[in-house]
């Protein structure tokens, strides 16, 4: 079985995915807190630094390497850009980290962008405006036909 690394073990979810991936891997597991809950699930568990820390990605390559990781699995999104930014090292070394490339990445991440990108491809989407102060806002709900329409708000 090939050995793959969950970053995020204590992350909602990890340890329901991290038992999905046991059936057919080697699961590591990487978290900040080395007692998190995916931690005991896993063949081996990882304490490392935060997405944040200079450290991160040549902590995660050591351990990859060291381990023979063939894959990385993030489960945090904070870490996704720094992954992305870094993906060449991790092919270096012969392992794939499941994330977008950084223009994808960052196009997901800003609804307001993703709909733009959608609505120029001819997909169908929702009506939306994207606004920058409240005033706008007040116009721009009024626009999608509040209060007989229900809207919906949501950061870019």
């Amino acid at each position: 079985m090939e050995n793959i690394l969950v970053t995020g073990a204590g992350a909602p979810g990890g340890a329901g995915i991290i038992l999905a991936l046991n059936q057919n891997y080697n699961v590591h597991g990487a978290d900040l807190d080395p007692k998190a809950t995916g931690a005991p699930l896993c063949k081996l568990f990882h304490a490392i630094p935060a997405a944040t820390d200079s450290t991160f990605i040549e902590a995660l390559l050591n351990i990859c390497n060291t381990h023979n990781i063939k894959v990385v699995v993030p489960l945090v999104t904070k870490e996704l850009p720094i992954f992305a930014a870094h993906l060449q090292q991790f092919a270096a070394i012969g392992c794939t980290v499941v994330v977008n490339p950084p223009q994808v990445l960052n196009l997901c991440n800003d609804k307001h962008k993703l709909l733009l990108q959608m609505k120029e491809m001819g997909l169908a989407i929702p009506k939306f405006t994207a606004v920058n102060t409240f005033p706008q806002l007040l116009d721009a709900v009024t626009n999608h036909g509040y209060p007989q329409k229900v809207v919906c708000i949501k950061p870019a």
